[in-house]
């Protein structure tokens, strides 16, 4: 489950590393736009042809290694 909380006119969104979150859940936890997504090229997995969705602790540790 997600967790929120407001700092200044900021909310920040939490997800547990095991979440599989879809677009717009990624970008309020990144706090970034959907489109800042599609251009990231994140870790992705699909369920069906379409759907894609982030596995969070997938994306915070490419994110990590981008870093270094």
């Amino acid at each position: 489950m997600a967790r929120s909380r407001k700092s200044g006119n900021l909310e920040v969104v939490t997800y547990p590393l095991h979440a599989v979150v879809d677009i717009v859940q990624l970008a309020a936890a990144l706090q970034v736009s959907e489109r800042t997504i599609e251009r990231m090229d994140l870790p992705t997995i699909y369920i069906g042809p379409r759907t894609r969705r982030y596995i969070m602790g997938q994306v915070l540790e490419a994110l990590r290694d981008r870093a270094k």
